[in-house]
């Protein structure tokens, strides 16, 4: 859950944009229809669209998903750190998620630094740990179970160190081709110390031949298959990754002082387009990853996973769950006295269901 020194204003990183020399400029309507790595945006501060604005703050609802990659990317707070007011007494996740682990790699002097642990995220951080991560580039992962075992092992996020170059990265989300592509890696010498899907890709990224580091990781991307949003920590940049098909949210918003923050939802500037890859370093800039086809969005989002005030696929989810509370009314009519909700994931849906039952 961030890069070197983003500035308020995110002009285009023209340095970044030269060292691509597999990508050209485009226009916005061209990225919806480019191919694999071939297009490379740089978005200025006009050009982000806002369609949505919430009452909550960012800081604030980022920290309250369990199921949240947060990325700060920006300017550090006073005391020399990235993550303000992130966590307090408050941020404990919903138990009832089966949350099992919590990490957190900050980037400083372009060293990977990390803190991780099996548990919830207020017993895992407490403020000595955060005291020992200085930086300003920081990515951080809150473990939901979904593929390998619930052991410190594969508590992200995870950190690899390359001849040229180390990376963090924190992914949620599930890879269908896992299997496969750790089986034929496997084959071709490569070592596991996880058996967590995510460690696949960073032996994507060890054996690409692309150049610079940031198309190692595209390269790498492009091999797997699944829903995914990621978010990775280079040395000296943050790079944000959505699937093609859009299954898994991704946003991208600001803090007020111009530092880039991703998440799995919450108050946003912008969301990461389906195979859209977002790369943030002196500014923001956007690569086609691959043509996306139809969104097919995971409903579940809505169900259960996204918080009340989020919005999700461009969709407000209390809004989302009203409906869905007048529709069960409508089809499983029952005589009661009294509706109970399961705690925060229907109680949007409550009022429509009681006003249906009791017409």
């Amino acid at each position: 859950m961030a890069t070197a020194a983003a500035t308020a204003a995110v002009a285009a990183a023209t340095a970044a944009v030269a060292a691509v020399n597999k990508t050209h400029i485009s226009s916005p309507v061209d990225k919806l229809f480019c191919s694999p790595s071939q297009k490379l945006l740089p978005l200025a501060t006009k050009t982000l669209p806002k369609p949505y604005n919430h009452h909550r703050t960012l800081t604030t609802c980022a920290s309250k998903n369990p199921l949240t990659d947060v990325v700060h990317s920006g300017q550090p707070e006073p005391d020399g750190h990235s993550f303000g007011s992130y966590f307090d007494a408050d941020d404990k996740p919903r138990e009832e998620c089966h949350v099992v682990g919590a990490g957190i790699v900050c980037v400083n002097d372009n060293v990977h630094k990390s803190i991780t642990g099996v548990g919830l995220v207020f017993d895992v951080f407490s403020e000595s740990k955060l005291d020992r991560l200085p930086g300003d580039l920081a990515i951080g992962h809150v473990r939901y179970s979904t593929a390998g075992a619930s052991m410190l092992k594969n508590v992200q996020p995870f950190v690899a160190s390359y001849r040229f170059g180390s990376v963090g990265v924190a992914h949620n989300g599930n890879l269908v081709n896992y299997k496969q592509l750790r089986g034929e890696l496997e084959e071709n010498g490569s070592i596991f110390n996880t058996s967590s899907d995510t460690e696949v890709v960073l032996h994507l990224i060890a054996i690409s031949k692309a150049r610079p580091f940031l198309l190692r990781i595209v390269e790498a991307c492009e091999k797997i298959e699944g829903a995914y949003s990621m978010v990775f920590a280079t040395e000296d940049k943050l790079v944000a990754v959505r699937d093609p098909y859009g299954f898994r949210p991704l946003v991208m918003g600001r803090r007020s002082n111009g530092a880039i923050v991703f998440a799995s939802e919450t108050t946003y500037e912008r969301e990461v387009l389906p195979g859209e890859v977002v790369v943030v370093d002196k500014g923001v800039q956007s690569i086609c990853l691959m043509p996306h086809p139809e969104p097919k969005s995971c409903i579940f989002e809505h169900i259960y996973f996204a918080l009340p005030n989020s919005v999700v696929f461009g969709r407000s989810v209390s809004e989302s769950r009203r409906a869905f509370g007048e529709i069960l009314a409508t089809e499983a009519l029952v005589e009661c006295d009294v509706v109970i909700a399961v705690p925060e994931h229907i109680y949007f849906a409550l009022p429509n269901s009681v006003v249906h039952i009791n017409t």
